[in-house]
């Protein structure tokens, strides 16, 4: 088989591109840079190499990856975007971090019937499908039209008891939950039936690398470190206003971190600018103006991985420098975020005035992409011997 210089980034698996897009983005510059052609077509492109976000919860997709690989059409390599995590009972899922011991064995028999139901009624290549809980169903139809005063039958006769009315919260949280992770069981499984079709993984994650070559062994990862414009960061930093802005998507631990940060400049009265752009907020997408320094907490306070493409977009898209709440030692991006402490003021300042501070910092894109060109240049021996 005989493979062209084009990568295919494969997105139309994806029902919304927000959230995927930083990833469209770091592809497009790593192979760009090196030469290949890259596009993004709405099928798999025969003799190219394909590469594929992780979500196969739906159906074409998986068909058409099997289909593909089948008749030797190309390769297809897979980029994880979650984190594996083991609850009980030797069940496996997407990003289930609640520590508690009741909560993990109540989803371990829920995903062990899951499982068989799945399995036993939707063999591959037929659509994945759950039983529809009612119940579920009315809770949510409720909670969506609360505010136009349309409440569903159900959802109106739950709300007669004093339990679900003085415990409204709560439930809230608790049927999110659960929806959350049925669906990120689903995704799971989904990412299970097209394993045997993959030729490897990429990631930009050092924990996703490490626990995917664990749990599939046999099954090649690369790990890959995008390259910073440091000439254009350079040139681009200088015409930013002082300020701050923190994206995507905002919890309440996050808007407390944003108040302590701004607290720490009014402490100072220093005069910065301060803006939060959320998905949610600002669904339609633009293009607003960027300041010298971004901030970008985790989505709660035991949450303890870094966010390498929204550290490169804060850097290499925005042109301004990331500040973290705490490191995470798990990318090699993480050296170029500062990390928030009772020095941030004062060391902003002294960056954005662009002395001997702000060029320490350039020295550390120098090094970081030293490293990034031979973290990538596996990858790329392993593309010219297939080509």
């Amino acid at each position: 088989m005989e493979i062209s210089n084009t990568i295919n980034i494969v997105t139309y698996n994806h029902k919304s591109k927000l959230g995927i897009e930083d990833l469209h983005l770091l592809f497009s510059q790593i192979f760009i840079e090196r030469g290949f052609n890259v596009i993004n077509e709405n099928y798999l492109k025969y003799n190219s190499i394909n590469i594929i976000i992780d979500e196969f919860t739906g159906h074409r997709i998986r068909k058409d990856i099997q289909d593909f690989k089948r008749k030797k059409a190309g390769l297809i390599y897979i980029v994880p975007t979650e984190f594996i995590t083991e609850i009980n009972l030797g069940v496996r899922s997407f990003n289930v971090f609640n520590p508690n011991f009741f909560y993990k064995l109540l989803f371990s028999l829920i995903f062990i019937f899951l499982s068989l139901y799945y399995f036993l009624s939707n063999p591959f290549p037929k659509i994945f499908t759950f039983p529809k809980i009612k119940l579920g169903t009315g809770i949510s139809t409720s909670i969506r039209r609360w505010g136009k005063k349309k409440i569903t039958l159900l959802g109106l006769y739950l709300c007669k008891f004093n339990f679900v009315l003085k415990n409204f919260d709560k439930c809230l949280l608790i049927y999110w939950a659960f929806k959350k992770n049925i669906y990120e069981f689903k995704r799971f499984y989904s990412l299970l039936l097209v394993i045997e079709y993959c030729d490897g993984f990429i990631h930009f994650h050092k924990v996703l690398e490490e626990q995917y070559k664990k749990h599939f062994s046999k099954i090649k990862s690369f790990y890959l470190s995008p390259r910073i414009d440091k000439k254009t960061f350079k040139n681009k930093f200088g015409q930013l206003r002082f300020g701050f802005t923190m994206s995507g998507t905002i919890t309440s631990y996050r808007n407390e971190c944003f108040d302590k940060l701004k607290s720490l400049f009014s402490e100072d009265n220093c005069d910065s600018l301060f803006r939060i752009d959320s998905f949610k907020r600002d669904p339609i997408k633009k293009q607003k103006e960027a300041y010298q320094f971004s901030y970008n907490p985790g989505q709660s306070s035991n949450w303890n991985y870094s966010s390498p493409t929204r550290l490169y977009r804060a850097i290499n898209v925005n042109h301004s420098i990331p500040v973290i709440d705490k490191r995470s030692f798990d990318s090699d991006i993480e050296d170029l975020a500062i990390t928030l402490d009772k020095n941030i003021v004062k060391y902003t300042k002294q960056l954005s005035k662009n002395n001997e501070f702000f060029k320490d910092y350039l020295q550390k894109i120098d090094l970081y992409n030293k490293k990034s060109k031979k973290i990538n240049s596996v990858f790329f021996k392993k593309i010219d011997e297939i080509s």
